[in-house]
């Protein structure tokens, strides 16, 4: 997933919202924090790893090393919309990209589907498989979603 985090994000923040009163700016900001969070680890694999590992098999973007986590998150609002945001990446990324659901048990990733590497750059693979429409489509969601909001 390239572009589809954030929006995601930001849709279950607008959710989240619909309806009470809360601080909305830190709703805002813990979801949108949430929603790339695992990916923060691109840094470790572009600067120090070397491209090596997939970044896919990094603690980031690990369900189980989240799940420990969850105690620190779960007593708080903001905490809460924060987990909830980093679990939709990872359910976002198991559409192509494979995230390792049922480590530490077993090394086995999952995804839902499989991008051919039909082009010479990978990233043209990526953009021209039929899941990039779902991306396509949170983005422009999200754009409406955030649209209606200001304008009400």
């Amino acid at each position: 997933m390239f572009v589809g985090h954030l929006p995601a994000g930001l849709l279950l923040a607008d959710a989240a919202l619909r309806g009470r009163s809360a601080p909305s700016r830190l709703w805002w900001g813990a979801a949108a924090l949430g929603s790339v969070c695992p990916d923060f680890d691109l840094v470790w694999f572009y600067l120090v790893d070397g491209r090596r590992t997939l970044h896919h098999e990094y603690w980031t973007h690990l369900p189980f090393v989240w799940l420990c986590l969850a105690p620190l998150f779960l007593w708080h609002a903001l905490g809460r919309i924060f987990l909830a945001a980093v679990v939709s990446h990872l359910v976002l990324d198991t559409m192509v990209g494979g995230i390792l659901w049922a480590w530490p048990w077993n090394n086995r990733s999952f995804a839902l589907f499989s991008v051919p590497a039909l082009h010479g750059w990978w990233v043209w693979s990526f953009l021209t498989h039929w899941t990039f429409l779902v991306e396509i489509t949170l983005v422009v969601w999200a754009v409406l979603q955030l649209r209606r909001r200001s304008l009400s």
